[in-house]
């Protein structure tokens, strides 16, 4: 047995199982699994629960030679890199720093509220840190000598792999969450503002009884501090400049798919917008094969976990992988789903519209 059977979950706890089934096994060996080792067996297994559902989403790299590459795949054979390609020693360094700062620094819990959020963002500012650095440490490889077979489009789909934290999508949810949170706040704020302004409402009146012995108190004046844009946020946006030109193109019109309010309400969750969306539970894979079949994309087994999705009326086809060994679809593995349909058909949040219910009526009869 070589070391890729020993690294596999399913064996390790195929030996466990039959460890504890064993007659030759006694009460006393078998009380030496305590629960710290059973909470590690359980951690173990959810990372490759993860690490199972990465692979089915990724395919597998596949070394080829430079001759291939030429023929078969172009832009790979553009990415073959002449000579060193590693950054600067500073760069990771800062790199490891921030990284370990993020370790160390907890998401907060509790009530979601404005100090929460303050604490939230606090972590937040310190994970764009890391990916802004990882950034510019890809960047300084991408300008090593031996990429000069690499084209703007090439540096701009590989900075874009980085740039998660600054797409509108995460953005927009952030946004979201923020207003969420805030809105109630904001609402008694406006009540107490309200009452503020009506405790007086005949001015011409006297005060009587103990108010009259009131000293006047004068509202304080607000001074709005100016400070100068952190170094690190300009630096960022700099960034994000030099590659905005890419992402200001004439999109395409979003086509109109009228479908059934379940099939909505599945294929929607592929363009998550609110926090609550982002946050959804797993979805069936059944669900998403029929959903996208009336959306008219039948599905094909194609060996494997991979499954086809052919277009009808049209040429086009794609290849998702059926999740396993629970086909359920995660929130992240929609969000994928979505974007690849994005790319490759036009679909978006607003492409999906419910018929109505007399339309379903007839469709119901006909069938």
């Amino acid at each position: 047995m070589d070391h890729d059977d020993l690294s596999n979950p399913a064996i390790l706890f195929g030996f466990l199982d039959v460890w504890l089934n064993n007659n030759a096994t006694t009460a006393k060996d078998k009380d030496r699994i305590n629960q710290s080792l059973l909470d590690q067996l359980a951690f173990y297994a959810s990372n490759a629960e993860i690490l199972t559902a990465i692979r089915s989403f990724r395919p597998k790299y596949t070394r080829m030679s430079i001759e291939d590459a030429k023929q078969i795949n172009r832009a790979g054979w553009r990415r073959i890199v002449e000579g060193p390609e590693y950054a600067e020693k500073h760069q990771y360094d800062k790199m490891e720093t921030i990284f370990k700062e993020f370790m160390g620094t907890p998401f907060p819990k509790g009530k979601r509220d404005a100090s929460w959020l303050k604490r939230a963002d606090s972590v937040r500012q310190i994970s764009r840190d890391f990916w802004r650095n990882c950034r510019e440490v890809q960047l300084v490889r991408l300008a090593k000598p031996g990429r000069e077979k690499w084209t703007k489009e090439d540096v701009d789909d590989q900075i874009s792999l980085l740039s998660f934290d600054s797409s509108a999508e995460h953005i927009a949810a952030l946004q979201a969450e923020r207003d969420t949170i805030l809105a109630p706040i904001f609402e008694g704020s406006i009540k107490t503002e309200k009452l503020k302004a009506t405790s007086f409402t005949d001015w011409n009146s006297q005060p009587t009884g103990e108010d009259q012995f009131l000293p006047f108190q004068s509202v304080p004046k607000l001074k709005i501090k100016s400070r100068p844009i952190d170094k690190a946020e300009s630096k960022s946006a700099a960034l994000v400049a030099a590659f905005e030109d890419v992402a200001i193109k004439e999109q395409p019109p979003v086509p109109r798919l009228v479908l059934k309010a379940e099939t909505v309400r599945v294929l929607t969750r592929m363009f998550p917008i609110t926090a609550e969306e982002y946050a959804a539970k797993p979805m069936e894979w059944r669900s998403f094969v029929i959903a996208m079949e009336d959306a008219g994309f039948p599905a094909t087994h194609s060996g494997g976990s991979a499954v086809t999705f052919l277009q009808i009326g049209g040429n086009g086809r794609i290849i998702f992988h059926r999740p396993h060994p629970v086909a359920k679809i995660d929130q992240i593995m929609l969000q994928g789903f979505g974007k690849r349909m994005r790319k490759w058909f036009g679909w978006e949040k607003e492409t999906f519209v419910c018929k109505k219910k007399d339309d379903e009526q007839l469709d119901g009869e006909s069938a």
